[in-house]
């Protein structure tokens, strides 16, 4: 092996220590020769084709500086600047194309470093935009910062902020929160100032400085004559400080750096520190107390300079706010231990724990997860003792702040200007018991609820303040003045005489009649009225009533009892989810046959089948005007409230109108039609925010799921009201209530920016309905299988073939008589509608009689003079439909005595079979209440039935039955 090193010639060095390059090390000294084209690889090239396990001694320094990646890009930077300058090459032109344009939605507005891994991450949308009173906006601050820095990069970043002509909100724009913890950081604006300027690439006198170290390694350097040298050789970059960091960085661990209070820094190269210097290792363990040791108090310091405004909350919350309470050493210091903890949720908690520690305030971060707990006063308490949220006292604090402040702002308390969208103010009854130690206490109270589409409100939360006052300790007892005033009743009020005489004036009948009639309605018209007509959107759950009135005794209840439970309530209008999908199932099974044997391709196709078949039965007329097309009509006004389509709901309550005629209901019939001939003549205001859906109203973003106004009162006010956080309990307690009522906006707002933070900025929204969830869909399954068997033990109603002249039950075969006209329904109902808004307005509260005659309303029996005649199929169907039921009962014992010419006793009026649940009233009555202390184990107590022995000892005598009948 040679005894100098291969790169003598290259960098001048001595002889000394060499290391051995091997076959691997030369190929990438040839590689980084090629670059440099110098001969060096032409050598090693030659020798490796001689023999390919050759080794070269050389310097560790010299390969390591030679083939060192920073080296070769500045050198290649030289190469392209030279090439650039040459005066024989024309000059580029730069067009606008070429240039990357900048977008505030899609690119970092603080791009810092752009080979930095953990920029293509998710960015953050700027939410601040007016500052509070006294404190700097974002954008404020960020111009603050580019005053500070004066460096290439805040140039850039000034150069986008000021681009907005407006506020960054405004431009939404957007920045990755570890570019901005860089930017604005105090140790990122400490170093810029300390530095004269950044260090480019290209500095030759750099090089010569570091070549002239190279030369004489065994030699002491210090700071002032390093400088020296480098201002010698031509530099003009670089400070003393930022020279020896730049000599630091480009020699690694090969020098050592001594510095002390007020002396020069002393370099020295390792491995001749020994030789010139006493130099000891020490242990490591003492390394890392004095490394602790002044961690510990850079991070201290850091956090003393974090400022914090005791005598305000802040009511919003964001990760920009949560790391600017928290020191930027300590989250490098997490950052370095695992990449979990950097720039993470855990990490912020764990820098907003120390800042709490060592300022012994509780910073916004803390606040807010109190906040979540707000009514759990024994988990707050604990969580405080680990240091994860504030202390429930402070909890107390905040949202008594929050309720007087909604009383100054009403802006704070939901209310915005009706300018930027429909606001819909909704009241309910809030019922509420509960069991005291006084026994049982009742509240009756009136909710209210007002709410604007959440798309309208963005341009107005520019107008909020973004914190609120915090009120002093001793305020917390002083009472909420939000009291309504409310005019008190003083007597009858005086009427003025006029002064001067009426005047008399000729006006045409037509007007007079027409201000008659406006007064009249008028006196007439009351509150109960208008709140009838306003709030007729939710008519969906009664017309399922009136379909079920117009059904029965078409067989419809027996075929949902097949499969459901509850079916006379789901048919009288209650459990309107239940019903609607028990008649959408039903519907679907009495269509399947047509489906599946008919080449139907459209609703046209289909509509022109059902009414082709409604033309040649009754029956078949029945269950297509009274179920089929009610059903869709249902979908269709549910299509319409989900999807927010108006023009849909006008159609669908238009098509419900008949039905509520027919069967007589009159509140949806008379304010049915009033609600539908307003609606008809709004304004083009009006028209204009309902065509864009803004009447109905959603809990979160996403498609089909919009509700009315009644419904979402309930799926709030109500549902949290009553719930385990509402205010059961406190409802007699106005103090109390008005803290709940005032601050739940803004303790809800902090708890759904916590939300929008855990979830990663994402927009929740729902786009897949529980129709299509598999458990709902195995369910329908189940039902609609159940449902089939049993139509397929039924009268085809479909069939015109299979039906008598008259309407048939399909369940039980009964025929019903010709006064039956329930198949006409639809038609009665229109014409009972047009006679109805022919009487308007002073027969506005006209009665409606129910015209339509249902197989249930049909005789029982028939007068023959005195006697009553009763049709005796009717009671063979009831016996068979008996001994077909699941019912555990001897037809022998039930009918061995002739009671009466028809069981009354075993069916209702309408055809039902009885059900036993309850005992007989005679036992009732001689039923008699004894302590059990006071009752004799020998004594027995018999009760007979008198009516029993009547009927079924009919061997007595008439003298023994009475005495019999007295003794009982």
């Amino acid at each position: 092996m040679a005894s100098s090193c291969f790169f003598k010639s290259r960098f001048n060095c001595e002889d000394g220590n060499l290391t051995t390059a091997g076959p691997a090390r030369i190929q990438t000294i040839v590689k980084f020769s090629k670059e440099y084209k110098d001969d060096f690889y032409l050598t090693l090239e030659e020798k490796l084709r001689d023999n390919p396990n050759v080794t070269i001694g050389c310097h560790r320094n010299c390969v390591s500086t030679y083939t060192s990646k920073e080296r070769l890009n500045r050198h290649r930077k030289r190469e392209s600047c030279a090439a650039e300058s040459d005066p024989s090459q024309p000059p580029i032109k730069q067009r606008r194309s070429t240039v990357q344009g900048f977008s505030f939605k899609s690119h970092c507005t603080i791009e810092k470093d752009k080979k930095h891994p953990d920029r293509w991450r998710r960015a953050v949308q700027c939410r601040t935009a007016y500052a509070s009173p006294g404190k700097k906006s974002f954008k404020e601050s960020i111009l603050r910062v580019c005053d500070q820095l004066k460096d290439n990069v805040a140039e850039q970043v000034r150069f986008r902020v000021e681009g907005a002509l407006s506020d960054l909100h405004a431009a939404d724009a957007r920045y990755h929160v570890d570019c901005m913890t860089n930017f604005m950081s105090p140790n990122s604006i400490a170093a810029a100032q300390n530095a004269s300027t950044v260090y480019v690439n290209e500095d030759p006198a750099f090089d010569s400085v570091t070549e002239e170290m190279v030369k004489d390694k065994s030699r002491l350097w210090n700071s002032v004559q390093l400088h020296h040298l480098y201002q010698l050789l031509g530099g003009k970059i670089l400070s003393r400080r930022a020279l020896l960091l730049q000599i630091k960085e480009h020699f690694s661990d090969e020098i050592a750096v001594l510095s002390s209070p007020g002396l020069a820094s002393t370099v020295v190269f390792n491995h001749d520190a020994t030789k010139v210097l006493n130099l000891l290792r020490v242990p490591e363990d003492d390394q890392e107390e004095t490394s602790v040791e002044n961690l510990s108090k850079k991070i201290v310091s850091e956090v003393k300079q974090i400022k914090f405004d005791c005598s305000r909350y802040d009511i919003r919350i964001t990760e920009e706010d949560m790391s600017t309470n928290v020191s930027p050493t300590l989250m490098d210091l997490l950052a370095a231990m695992t990449d979990n903890l950097k720039n993470t949720l855990p990490a912020l908690l764990i820098g907003n724990i120390v800042t709490s520690a060592l300022s012994s305030k509780p910073t916004n971060l803390q606040t807010a997860l109190g906040n979540l707990l707000r009514d759990h006063k024994s988990i707050v308490n604990k969580l405080y003792r680990f240091g994860v949220t504030c202390s429930y006292d402070e909890i107390i604090r905040f949202k008594k702040s929050a309720t007087l402040e909604a009383t100054k702002d009403l802006k704070l308390s939901g209310i915005h200007e009706g300018r930027f969208g429909l606001i819909q103010t909704v009241a309910d009854n809030f019922d509420a018991d509960i069991s005291s130690q006084n026994g049982k206490v009742t509240t009756h109270s009136l909710a209210m609820l007002i709410t604007q589409p959440k798309t309208a409100l963005y341009d107005d939360q520019t107008t909020h303040r973004e914190s609120i006052t915090r009120i002093q300790k001793s305020d917390m007892s002083k009472g909420v003045e939000y009291d309504i005033p409310v005019r008190r009743y003083q007597g009858p009020k005086t009427v003025l005489m006029p002064e001067k005489c009426s005047k008399k004036n000729v006006l045409p009948l037509k007007v007079l009649c027409s201000a008659l009639i406006a007064e009249k309605r008028a006196k007439e018209l009351d509150t109960a009225f208008l709140l009838g007509i306003t709030q007729e959107e939710s008519s969906c759950p009664d017309f399922v009533g009136a379909v079920g009135t117009l059904m029965q005794g078409s067989g419809l209840s027996e075929v949902l009892e097949s499969t459901f439970a509850g079916v006379a309530k789901m048919l009288s209008g209650k459990k309107f989810p239940q019903n609607v999908r028990a008649m959408r199932l039903v519907v679907e099974d009495v269509l399947r046959g047509i489906m599946r044997n008919e080449n139907i391709t459209s609703m046209d196709e289909l509509s022109s089948y059902l009414d082709k078949a409604a033309s040649a039965s009754k029956t078949s007329k029945l269950w297509v005007a009274c179920l089929l097309k009610p059903v869709f009509i249902m979908m269709m006004y549910v299509r319409a409230e989900r999807e927010g389509d108006w023009p849909l709901h006008l159609v669908a309550v238009k098509q419900m109108l008949p039905y509520f005629f027919a069967a007589a209901h009159v509140n949806y019939a008379q304010y049915g039609l009033y609600y539908l001939r307003s609606m008809e003549s709004l304004g083009h205001e009006e028209i204009s925010m309902f065509m864009k859906g803004e009447h109905v109203m959603h809990h979160i973003p996403g498609i089909w799921n919009g509700i009315w106004s009644d419904m979402f009162i309930e799926t709030t006010f109500m549902r949290y009201g009553h719930g385990p956080r509402g205010i059961i309990g406190i409802t007699l307690k106005p103090e109390t209530l008005k803290t709940w009522a005032l601050g739940l906006l803004i303790c809800s707002r902090l708890e759904q920016d916590i939300a929008d933070i855990t979830e990663g900025e994402r927009v929740t929204k729902q786009e897949t309905h529980k129709e299509k969830t598999t458990a709902r869909i195995r369910s329908d399954a189940k039902d609609r299988e159940s449902i089939r068997i049993k139509l397929e033990l039924c009268i085809d109603s479909l069939n015109p073939s299979s039906h008598p002249s008259n309407i048939v039950n399909i369940v039980s075969g009964k025929v019903a008589d010709d006064a039956v006209n329930a198949q006409d329904a639809v038609s009665i109902g229109s014409e009972a509608l047009k006679e109805q808004e022919r009487q308007w307005p002073e027969g506005f509260r006209n009665t409606i009689s129910r015209k339509v005659k249902t197989i249930a309303d049909g005789k029982k029996f028939v007068s023959v003079g005195t006697e009553k005649v009763y049709d005796t199929t009717v009671i063979y169907s009831r016996v068979i439909g008996i001994q077909a039921s699941s019912r555990e009962l001897d037809l022998k014992k039930v009918l061995r005595h002739e009671l009466a010419p028809v069981a009354t006793s075993m069916f209702h009026d309408s055809g039902a079979a009885r059900m036993c649940k309850a005992k007989s009233d005679i036992k009732k009555r001689l039923a008699r209440e004894s302590s059990s202390r006071i009752v004799q184990t020998n004594q027995a107590a018999i009760v007979l039935e008198g009516s029993a022995i009547l009927w079924v000892v009919s061997r007595l005598q008439h003298k023994k039955c009475y005495k019999r009948r007295e003794s009982i």
